[in-house]
């Protein structure tokens, strides 16, 4: 569909006269048909261009349903990043907790 200005003289830009009363057009794949009149650049936009339906929400849909914890992809908090370097700085080279072992190789 197309809002094609009702003034004299050549066509120009929908800007050029927003006052003036404008013709509603619809393509049927051959020509343009006019299908009604509107009185405004205003209300040809308002006819052509609804705005879109605004959708409601339930207010128990606001946020979403977690689990307890923190959750594996979630950031973790400054004591529990603490926690985490503390407990990687007491592990030894083989990945076991405590004092490191003597190699049996010398």
């Amino acid at each position: 569909m197309r809002a094609v200005p009702l003034t004299e003289g050549p066509r120009r830009g929908a800007h050029v006269e927003p006052n003036a009363p404008r013709a509603i057009q619809e393509w049927t794949g051959t020509e343009w048909v006019t299908v009604g009149v509107v009185e405004s650049l205003a209300a040809a936009k308002a006819l052509l261009f609804p705005p879109p339906p605004v959708e409601e929400k339930l207010a128990e849909w606001d946020s979403p349903a977690l689990g307890k914890g923190r959750g594996r992809h979630r950031k973790p908090s400054p004591a529990e990043e603490r926690e985490r370097s503390a407990s990687a700085a007491g592990k030894s080279e083989n990945g076991q907790g405590g004092p490191p072992q003597e190699s049996p190789w010398p």
